[in-house]
């Protein structure tokens, strides 16, 4: 049996010294009370990247940003920002990310005073897929507001990224909070008084659409403590003259979502069940298609092959994968950031594949045994021989696994780096998987025969 690899165990945290891997430009993409974001570019390939610099000295709570760092390792989706890797030295620690260049939602919408209805809802439709991806996997963001989505490219149609994850949390243990947190336009009147869920990320989803529609906050005041009571008491009022020409749609679900009663309010799941959705945003005239023959040949490699198309996965540039990430989307048809049996059964030609046959398929590709397909097993199964065959590719996978840095991998490192919650109980699993690939029969695998198990889809065990 397979044992699952959990994707926060692929993202690698250095003690190395950060500038043997990035060179950093005179560039400052933001800066806030946490420190400030950088633009890098990574040595061996060019590739720029969003670096966030954490002044050690600035933190007062570790463990949240412990937490912070530990959701983002987790997470892989669209329409949020993808955190690469961590390093750390003497005075900072460095979250090296996902680069976006087309600034904050809240600058466009000031910017052009308000969206059209299509324009929303297309954003709309990205921010709670995002939102309802998290909230599947019980996190909650906690912070939502048009500062923290950024526009991946300066086009205005280009994808909606969700960042900093400083103030959010997983409920997983705890279906309830109780930490008065948020940013006053955007919090919901919950937080503001008692326990509060998962709901509270719609409330503050709400208020964005609210605005992104009209151009003006629903509450509004001249001081904090005036926004916050019009948060808790003013009635969601649509008496400005901008709302006659908008839907009564787009009308409802706003007030489904500025519901003050979090037991009545529109959960995410039934926000993208909303008919505005359907009425603003039009089905792909041509059928997304998956090639089987492309997933077969993953199910097909060992098992150490796929576990480094998965890290793989987690490290490809937006440029790389952005067709995949694109028929991702397009397979995705509930928009709820991964893919179902059924929604990858539809992409596939009935000849192609039996029933069992797809589920063993989906077995094999579900590389952290949730259940359904997210975004980075899906590049893992989908990827393209030119991206993951690179020489740069294949040497920083092969030292993700060479934790050492003896120039081979063994299975005691690959049982440090996959099963750091010690959940295999075979002493011989990641023997197994060593032998799968040693050609030489020394117990290790050297860069050669890391480079040979790449190019081959399978490789005959050896007899001995």
């Amino acid at each position: 049996m397979e044992n699952p690899v959990k994707r926060e165990w692929l993202i690698s945290s250095h003690p190395d010294n950060i500038r043997d891997h990035y060179t950093f430009l005179n560039q400052t993409l933001g800066e806030g009370s946490y420190g400030f974001v950088k633009v890098a570019t990574r040595i061996p390939d060019g590739v720029r990247r969003a670096i966030k610099i954490i002044p050690k000295k600035r933190i007062k709570r570790p463990e949240l940003l412990t937490r912070e760092i530990s959701i983002m390792k987790q997470i892989a989706h669209p329409n949020i920002v993808k955190l690469y890797e961590v390093f750390e030295d003497q005075q900072y620690i460095y979250l090296p990310m996902e680069i976006c260049e087309g600034g904050e939602l809240f600058d466009k919408i000031i910017e052009m005073g308000r969206f059209s209805e299509q324009l929303a809802c297309q954003l709309f439709l990205q921010m709670i897929s995002a939102i309802s991806y998290l909230h599947s996997r019980d996190i909650v963001h906690r912070d939502l507001k048009p500062e923290n989505f950024l526009f991946s490219k300066i086009e205005v149609d280009s994808k909606l990224k969700l960042i900093d994850f400083g103030l959010a949390k997983s409920i997983k243990s705890e279906n309830r909070m109780t930490t008065k947190t948020g940013t006053c336009y955007y919090v919901s009147p919950e937080i503001l008084t008692g326990p509060y869920t998962e709901k509270c990320d719609i409330w503050s989803l709400g208020v964005i659409l609210f605005m992104m529609l009209s151009g003006y906050p629903p509450f509004d005041g001249d001081t904090d403590k005036d926004i916050l009571d019009s948060v808790k008491n003013s009635p969601l009022a649509f008496s400005e003259q901008v709302w006659e020409t908008i839907s009564n749609e787009a009308k409802d679900l706003v007030s489904h979502c500025l519901d003050r009663n979090p037991e009545t309010r529109f959960s995410a799941e039934q926000v993208l069940s909303h008919p505005w959705f359907s009425d603003n945003i039009h089905s792909p005239t041509t059928p997304a298609v998956i090639d089987a023959t492309q997933l077969r040949t993953y199910q097909n490699s060992v098992k150490f092959r796929r576990t480094v198309l998965n890290y793989m996965a987690t490290q490809c540039s937006s440029e790389e994968i952005a067709e995949l990430v694109n028929l991702f989307i397009k397979l995705d048809t509930n928009r709820d950031g991964t893919l179902s049996l059924n929604e990858i059964q539809a992409a596939l030609n009935s000849s192609d594949i039996s029933k069992p046959d797809l589920e063993e398929l989906i077995k094999c590709i579900d590389h952290d045994g949730s259940g359904n397909i997210d975004l980075t097993e899906f590049i893992a199964a989908m990827m393209g021989r030119k991206v993951y065959m690179s020489h740069e590719k294949l040497w920083n996978a092969f030292k993700r696994f060479d934790i050492n840095d003896r120039g081979r991998i063994t299975a005691e490192e690959l049982k440090e780096v996959l099963d750091q919650e010690h959940l295999v109980k075979d002493p011989n699993y990641f023997v197994e998987m060593i032998k799968e690939v040693d050609l030489d029969g020394d117990g290790t695998v050297d860069f050669d025969e890391f480079v040979k198990m790449m190019e081959k889809v399978s490789i005959q065990l050896r007899n001995n």
